[in-house]
Formats: structure tokens, C-alpha cells, sequence
């Protein structure tokens, strides 16, 4: 392959490529904030528990076509140019690789920590629901009692009422 058509076919596509990079990086957004310049993930903190010190910190580096591809493989108009091109784009394989594992890593420790809070929060609803079913037991238990003695007391004063007149009726007879 001569220079001419490595400068006019094969360029032409690695420049539209690497252009293409670009605009990845700056099209990918979370929330309006772009997350492969290096400004969002720069050390951000999520909590993952109740306390402060429940954290996850995520770091990501910056990610654009000179980070990648370095300065030097800017074209492939030649031979000697190609070939500094392929050593960039190997290690910008490199990079991206060791990214995406650092990434699902991330995915991981935020999957696992969902289903630490889940099995907490389900352990909490159920401790919360013993707690308030022994309480109504203990309250009706304590109503049924109170019933008991107010009846009681109620037969006790009936027949205390009935006495003087079933005293009257024997001193009559």
C-alpha cells in the first residue's frame, strides 16, 4: 500500500474514527454532567449506609482520544506514522479494558451493597412487626382482665343491692 492511499483511504477512516471517540466521550452524560472528561468522577463519594463512614468512592480517569491514542498516532499518512498509530490504539485497548473491569467492579460493591440494604430493611420491617404484635397482644390481653374484674364487680354490687330487700322479705314472712 503506497503513502497516497494509506494518506487518503485508510486516514480518511481513522480521523472519522478517532473523531468518533470524541464525540462519545463528550455525548456521555449522567444527569447533565459528563462522565468521561474526568470533571464528574473525580474522587465522588455515594453513601451506602446510615453512616457517614458507609461509603463508596469512585474515581475515574479522563478518557478522550489524546489520552488514548497520544499526540504522536495522529494519522496514518504513513508507514512509520501507522505504526506509532497501532501502538496507541493497543494501548488505548489496554486502557478501556482495565476501565470497563474498574467500572463493573463499581457495579459490584453498588449491587451487593443494594442487597445488604434490602436484607437490613426487610430485617427491620420484621423485627418492627414483632414489636407491634406483641404489643396488641399485651393490650388485649390487658382489656380482657379489666372486662373480668369490671364484670365481677358489677355481679358483686347487684347481689350487694338485692341483700336488703331479701331481708325485708324474710323479716315480712
Amino acid at each position: 500500500m503506497t503513502d497516497t492511499q494509506r494518506s487518503q483511504d485508510i486516514n480518511t477512516e481513522y480521523q472519522q474514527l478517532r473523531g468518533e471517540i470524541s464525540s462519545i466521550v463528550s455525548s456521555t452524560t449522567y444527569a447533565g454532567n459528563s462522565l468521561l472528561t474526568g470533571s464528574f468522577l473525580s474522587n465522588v463519594k455515594f453513601l451506602i449506609g446510615t453512616q457517614s463512614s458507609n461509603f463508596i468512592s469512585v474515581s475515574l480517569k479522563t478518557v478522550n482520544t489524546t489520552t488514548l491514542l497520544g499526540a504522536s498516532g495522529s494519522t496514518v499518512s504513513t508507514a512509520a506514522s501507522a505504526l506509532k498509530a497501532i501502538g496507541g490504539v493497543n494501548s488505548a485497548i489496554n486502557t478501556i479494558t482495565k476501565d470497563r473491569a474498574l467500572v463493573g467492579a463499581y457495579e459490584s460493591q453498588f449491587n451487593f451493597s443494594g442487597q445488604d440494604i434490602a436484607t437490613n430493611v426487610q430485617n427491620i420491617s420484621s423485627a418492627a412487626s414483632v414489636i407491634m404484635d406483641a404489643d396488641v397482644a399485651q393490650v388485649k390481653s390487658s382489656l380482657s382482665a379489666q372486662d373480668v374484674k369490671t364484670q365481677a364487680a358489677i355481679a358483686a354490687l347487684t347481689q350487694a343491692s338485692q341483700l336488703p330487700q331479701e331481708l325485708l322479705h324474710l323479716l315480712q314472712s
